[in-house]
């Protein structure tokens, strides 16, 4: 009795499993800001590609045609950087000004299209990296299912990026409000923790979140793995991105401190 019980439940799982239906694109975006944890689900049985993609470049070139406002701003901002540090605006190239004058136009949007390319390299390395990550604790997620759920939290993450351009542009600062850079007011890019603080935002722990909520659900994880792999994604990156950035200025000061 209990063994043709057993069966039952069995077949009323596999059932149910072929009952869940593919969600679409539109429901997948929306989802994953208001139902994370069903749309992971959806991505665990149908680890779709293309149509995120798609929407992560879409959103991807809208970030790159607004940031043309920031140009000015960013380029006072390195400018005024470089003459207080070496006494030299590194940014006094008129070709570099003119293309800095913040206007949006034809020419402009036309080479953003080709950062688009960076979009996809930093996409497959993320991905990657997050499935070298996987597979240390003995995940058993392929490739194909790690990008998909990078692609889902990467919506997540050009969403918010274009809130917080559109913030910049509006207040009229290099700086977003939404990253940590913010509780260190007098820090600058030639600091190690304030460009640390720059990469973390908002919106790259809510991408993170959503990440450890994909590989859990695709993998199985338990608590402290999902714990792990989201301090793991969330640093390490941004370590690394900080180290790079600073490394910049590190590179300058040598090479100035010789020309003197």
């Amino acid at each position: 009795m209990d063994e043709n019980n057993n069966m039952e439940n069995e077949v009323m799982q596999i059932l149910t499993q072929d009952e869940v239906k593919k969600m679409s694109i539109v429901e997948r975006t929306l989802g994953v800001f208001t139902s994370p944890f069903k749309v992971m689900e959806n991505v665990k049985r149908y680890p779709t590609i293309v149509a995120p993609l798609i929407v992560v470049f879409i959103l991807a070139f809208i970030v790159a045609v607004i940031s043309i406002k920031l140009q000015p701003l960013s380029r006072d901002y390195i400018s005024n950087l470089s003459i207080q540090r070496y006494g030299v605006d590194m940014m006094a190239n008129q070709q570099t000004q003119a293309m800095l004058n913040g206007e949006i136009d034809l020419q402009k949007i036309l080479i953003t299209i080709p950062s688009l390319v960076m979009v996809l390299l930093n996409l497959l390395i993320s991905t990657l990296f997050s499935w070298l990550v996987i597979k240390i604790f003995r995940g058993t997620s392929k490739f194909e299912s790690v990008l998909s759920v990078m692609l889902h939290a990467d919506i997540v993450f050009y969403v918010g990026t274009i809130l917080s351009t559109v913030v910049q542009v509006l207040l009229a600062t290099p700086i977003s409000i939404f990253s940590f850079a913010v509780l260190m007011p007098h820090g600058d890019m030639t600091m190690y923790i304030y460009n640390l603080l720059s990469v973390i935002s908002i919106f790259t722990i809510w991408k993170t979140l959503i990440l450890t909520i994909g590989f859990k659900i695709t993998n199985d994880f338990s608590k402290e793995k999902s714990i792990a792999i989201f301090f793991i994604n969330l640093l390490i990156p941004a370590l690394l991105t900080a180290l790079i950035t600073s490394s910049t200025f590190l590179f300058l000061d040598a090479a100035f401190s010789k020309m003197k």
